[in-house]
């Protein structure tokens, strides 16, 4: 994405010192918010008697929980029978959305569906023309894209035999957090944030996200044992309470009650 600016003269950078106006954020601030471990680790190093706080990202769990009366699936011309493979992400190389795919090849009865909106054309292209070259076009259904208040979205969670996110970069994977709360067993990369939250073989199943082997085994595994998937699902149902609003509101309230005091 930074490839046409690479090069170019940054004029911007003459104005702020000219005005003086270049000064770190960081060095400026009382208190640093971060949204992932890995942030906060860093600035803690760099600052280590600043107020930095691990505060991640949070989802509505009461709204993701609550089942809907209507099912999609026919109106997506997803067989009932099939099982279904669920992603919520854009479209795009950094989803790695193509080793689906695989999961496709290795389980006839499944059916892929991804949900977002295509901010990389020529990577959705790509997408279905390997769906096709491996003979899994068929079952493979693109949504481009709903907002999230579309009652269609939530209903697809709960239909859902399993969610998979296999992202190259991501900075965090709030769909995780909206699939544990409709009771989704998670399979996802260990890719940025996501293994910030994601603990493998506790709330959800992690692999490298350019080891296909390990995808398609932790696939199988979830599927064949109910024990794994009931075990799964429990832990996260019970880790995303403290990725609620009430909850992480609590926390914003008290780190701002750390900084007052402290002046």
């Amino acid at each position: 994405m930074m490839e046409p600016t690479k090069g170019l003269f940054h004029y911007g950078g003459i104005i702020d010192r000219v005005l003086r106006l270049r000064r770190s954020p960081v060095e400026e601030a009382d208190g640093v918010v971060c949204i992932s471990h890995g942030e906060e680790a860093l600035l803690k190093e760099r600052f280590p008697n600043k107020h930095i706080v691990y505060l991640p990202n949070g989802v509505d769990c009461d709204a993701f929980q609550v089942k809907q009366t209507s099912s999609p699936r026919e109106e997506w011309g997803i067989p009932k029978e099939r099982r279904l493979i669920l992603c919520i992400s854009r479209i795009d190389y950094q989803k790695n959305q193509k080793a689906l795919l695989n999961l496709l090849a290795e389980d006839s009865d499944s059916h892929l569906l991804l949900i977002g909106p295509v901010t990389a054309p020529t990577y959705c292209e790509e997408l279905k023309t390997q769906a096709r070259e491996m003979k899994v076009a068929e079952r493979l259904t693109i949504i481009p894209g709903l907002p999230p208040t579309d009652k269609r979205l939530r209903a697809i969670l709960h239909e859902a035999q399993v969610f998979v996110l296999p992202s190259i970069h991501e900075p965090f994977g709030i769909v995780v957090l909206e699939a544990w709360s409709a009771g989704l067993p998670v399979i996802s990369s260990n890719a940025g944030g996501l293994k910030d939250f994601v603990v493998h073989k506790r709330n959800g199943l992690l692999f490298p996200p350019d080891d296909m082997t390990a995808l398609v085994e932790n696939y199988k595994q979830l599927m064949d044992s109910s024990e794994l998937r009931a075990s799964l699902v429990a832990a996260a149902l019970e880790d995303v309470k403290q990725y609620s609003w009430t909850a992480l509101s609590q926390r914003l309230i008290g780190f701002y009650r750390e900084l007052l005091s402290s002046h």
